[in-house]
């Protein structure tokens, strides 16, 4: 669970490129421009310390990877076909909890960015072009690590709606938690959980040092 969550942090994409596929479809080259941008940013030093500055530039990078991620969508397949029993106030309030407990799951790994590159191996498009998935290895601890973006077209755009580490979807790891408790306890005592758990997960992310 660790390295999940290690790896979700790269969740999305804030490494250093090897290039060994050349990605050619709009959907890999959306992803290996929001590597550069977020690259670009996690070079300022400001990124060393705890502190105002280095939260404005998490923020930045956060504008960078919101543009690319499908909440809702996202959510909708986290929480699975229960998803059609919430009201819209519940799904306003899971979606911001849900994005909030991904962001500073994410926040964490990102501050102890280090270095590690990440090489994009390729890329699939479905027979009707609208979905893609992006092949990637992540290098940790020496381990080449598999991390495969899944995305759609929606709205004239290209946007992420899961990733797969070592064959391992984050929205199913997520759907099995949701449905644990889903299965016991109310909608809104879901939304309850993962607003707490969000909550607990800042108070540590803003307060981690650097690795650099």
């Amino acid at each position: 669970m660790k390295r999940l969550l290690f790896l979700t942090g790269w969740l999305l994409c804030l490494c250093p490129t090897l290039l060994a596929a050349e990605l050619k479809s709009e959907a890999g080259l959306l992803i290996k421009q929001t590597v550069d941008q977020a690259l670009a940013i996690l070079q300022n030093s400001a990124m060393k310390t705890p502190g105002p500055k280095r939260d404005k530039l998490m923020e930045e990078i956060s504008a960078l990877v919101y543009r690319r991620i499908d909440f809702e969508e996202f959510s909708a397949r986290a929480v699975g076909a229960k998803w059609r029993e919430f009201t819209p106030s519940q799904k306003e309030k899971f979606l911001a909890a849900f994005s909030d407990l991904l962001y500073y799951t994410y926040y964490s790994s990102v501050v102890k960015y280090s270095g590690q590159p990440i090489e994009f191996t390729g890329e699939i498009l479905s027979a009707k072009g609208d979905k893609a998935e992006i092949k990637s290895n992540f290098y940790f601890e020496g381990k080449s690590v598999p991390i495969n973006y899944r995305m759609m077209s929606k709205d004239g755009d290209w946007l992420l709606y899961d990733i797969y580490i070592e064959s391992i979807s984050i929205v199913q790891n997520y759907r099995n938690q949701f449905q644990d408790v889903l299965q016991k306890q109310s909608i809104d005592e879901l939304i309850k959980r993962v607003r707490d758990k969000a909550d607990e997960t800042k108070t540590a992310a803003l307060n981690v040092p650097s690795n650099r």
